[in-house]
């Protein structure tokens, strides 16, 4: 298991045979298979990023942007590195995807959490 997290989400991030086959199961983590994607609070958000780090679950960053990832990683009080990567989720991973509502990113911008 990895928690991944992320400033976008894409439906490449899936394999979609795994997809296509995993109905029904219900992880500890309260997502269901196929994934479904749920809004969280910075709390939850917090709360997974916390349990994984307690857990020893590897927390990767996907953040591609150095400002996006500060701005993260002061909201989470968590070391979020700027990672241009590609990933693909597969069960039980985990993305933590911090998705900006606005125009810009200005001071005191709304980041919004979703966990897929």
């Amino acid at each position: 298991m990895t928690v991944y997290v992320c400033n976008a989400f894409s439906l490449s991030m899936l394999d979609r045979d795994q997809q296509a086959s995993l109905g029904g199961m219900t992880p500890s983590w309260r997502l269901t298979y196929p994934r479904t994607p749920r809004p969280a609070t910075w709390d939850e958000a917090r709360a997974l990023l916390d349990g994984a780090w307690r857990g020893g679950v590897p927390i990767v960053s996907a953040v591609g942007h150095a400002d996006t990832a500060k701005i993260f990683a002061d909201l989470l009080d968590y070391p979020i590195e700027p990672n241009r990567v590609s990933i693909q989720l597969t069960p039980p991973d985990i993305a933590l995807v911090g998705q900006y509502v606005g125009l810009r990113l200005p001071e005191g911008a709304k980041i919004e959490w979703w966990i897929v």
